[in-house]
């Protein structure tokens, strides 16, 4: 039993290993010409050869530590799996951090909202209307969205637009914002768990994020307002 169990422990990470190298393998290699089509084509092809590889290896690595590994190489065996085994969950458990999302707070008896306003110089938009030049969606995390078009105005040179996100959950406070083809990330300047209202922050540039657009010429400012449930909110800058 000591033996079979063994060698399923080392096969449920050998195999899976074979098959993420494999697939990264395929990947890594030239994409043909072709565009689009050909490079999902070598990504399914990668996906399908990890597969198939990831299954031969979890059989192979069962087959031979069950028939064929030494009473020295099991104990080996079970010492690297206790050690896989135990950074696997570790690096679950710093992913699940990373990513996991939790309710927005609560306040009994009245309606939170996150008022996000977006600044655009009036020349980026080209005498468009900046709701239609402009998307804004709440970033990690679950939110609906309200945008007032007659809410917008100008100041200076730039067009701002307001909108309101009410929060169902979330993993930071963070919106994205898409302009004409291209993506910014704006990590807000908000509490953790606000305590009650908390006013207009500073005006904050795009943050740096892998495969976003970056620039400095849109920015966006956030605050967290609370209303007594059941009156009307009165919408002011």
């Amino acid at each position: 039993m000591g033996r079979t169990l063994t060698a399923i422990l080392t096969g449920l990470w050998v195999g899976p290993l074979l098959g993420v190298a494999t697939t990264a393998l395929v990947l890594w290699l030239p994409t043909p010409r072709g565009g689009t089509d050909q490079g999902m084509a070598q990504g399914l092809l990668g996906l399908l050869a990890g597969i198939l590889v990831g299954f031969a290896g979890l059989l192979s690595t069962f087959w031979v530590v069950r028939m064929r590994a030494s009473e020295s190489h099991l104990a080996t065996l079970r010492v690297l799996d206790g050690v896989v085994f135990v950074v696997a969950a570790l690096g679950g458990l710093a992913l699940y951090l990373r990513f996991a999302e939790r309710p927005a707070p609560g306040y009994e008896g009245f309606q939170a909202v996150l008022d996000v306003e977006v600044r655009v110089p009036r020349t980026l938009l080209g005498g468009a209307d900046i709701q239609d030049a402009i998307a804004v969606f709440f970033g990690n995390g679950e939110a609906s969205a309200s945008v007032y078009p007659e809410r917008a105005r100008r100041e200076g040179d730039d067009v701002i637009l307001p909108v309101e996100f009410v929060v169902l959950r979330l993993h930071d406070w963070s919106v994205a914002v898409r302009f004409r083809g291209e993506r910014y990330w704006f990590q807000l300047d908000m509490p953790e768990r606000p305590a009650g209202n908390v006013p207009w922050s500073n005006w904050q540039a795009c943050v740096p994020r892998r495969d976003w657009d970056r620039t400095s010429s849109i920015v966006v400012r956030s605050r967290w307002v609370l209303t007594p449930l059941g009156q009307s909110r009165v919408w002011q800058p």
